[in-house]
């Protein structure tokens, strides 16, 4: 297996300076690094050339680099840089992008941390917010890597989503089910993206999976959708059970029709509307047309 190569500089680009190497794979390795031109850190993803799977990931790095130059939002990393295999010269290619502070959800729950059900109304909110924003673009952008892996939560509670790899805009082909590529995480990834079919509602399975994640603290692999099985001590409305078996059917067809359906599901459940007991309506207003009537016949 090849693997890939520290660069011999510790600077790409005469610009960037790897400082730390925090994440690392058969494909690439992800550096934590300063930019010495806007005096700021920054996060690196470095290709190397010799890599076995080199023009898979050569086309997915290109594709993050593309998309992260599309995309504007708080929440989301930002484009830097981008140096691709053109340069037939090049030995390493890389992606630059702005360091998003906050550790992941996986990094949370194996750290002990037990969410609590408003914690993950929460979570889930912001990242439907997320999501609406990708999901608005003509055609929409599916992110297809949708885990607790990608998802990252500051100490102030601010969700932000990474890795852009596997992303890709739904082309008029693609909006009929047909692509090309299977991208995703196991347990994570939608039944029918193991086809090669993309959409939107892949990124809603991928978001109910990780939410029962967070609940249970459990691998998607052991939480079948058709059942809401909880720790002890924790309580969940039948409705929100609702909710998480209807975001993880296995037929997308079964699933919400947009995002937007599925924040305003969550908002309610957040901020529910009091519930309107109609009997002890009848009651006070049978008294009140009772006391009415008494006065009435007392004049």
């Amino acid at each position: 297996m090849n693997e890939i190569q520290t660069p011999q500089a510790s600077i790409l680009g005469e610009r960037f300076q790897l400082q730390q190497k925090i994440r690392d794979s058969r494909e690439h390795s992800t550096w934590q690094a300063f930019d010495q031109v806007k005096k700021q850190p920054c996060i690196i993803k470095l290709l190397a050339y010799n890599t076995a799977n080199a023009p898979r990931c050569r086309e997915l790095l290109a594709r993050e680099a593309h998309l992260l130059g599309l995309l504007h939002h708080p929440r989301v990393p930002r484009l830097i840089d981008y140096q691709g295999f053109e340069d037939a010269a090049a030995k390493q290619a890389y992606l630059v992008q702005s360091q998003i502070p906050g550790k992941s959800l996986l990094q949370w729950v194996h750290s002990g941390r037990k969410f609590q059900v408003d914690e993950v109304l929460d979570i889930a909110l912001q990242i439907c917010d997320i999501l609406e924003y990708l999901h608005g673009f003509m055609p929409p952008v599916v992110h297809q890597d949708l885990t607790p892996d990608n998802l990252l939560l500051s100490k102030q509670g601010h969700i932000s989503l990474i890795d852009f790899g596997a992303a890709q805009e739904m082309s008029k082909q693609q909006n009929t089910g047909n692509t090309t590529g299977t991208a995703g995480s196991y347990g994570y990834l939608a039944p029918e993206q193991s086809s090669g079919a993309v959409r939107p509602s892949s990124d809603l399975y991928a978001l109910g999976k990780i939410l029962v994640f967070l609940l249970t603290g459990e691998t998607p692999i052991a939480t079948p959708y058709e059942r809401c099985v909880l720790p002890q001590g924790v309580k969940l409305s039948a409705k929100f059970c609702q909710v998480l078996q209807r975001l993880q059917h296995p037929d997308w067809r079964q699933r919400y029709a947009s995002v937007q359906t599925v924040s305003w599901e969550f908002a309610a459940l957040k901020n529910p509307t009091p519930e309107f007991h109609w009997q002890i309506f009848l009651v006070v207003l049978m008294v009140a047309l009772g006391l009415g009537l008494a006065w009435i016949w007392l004049r």
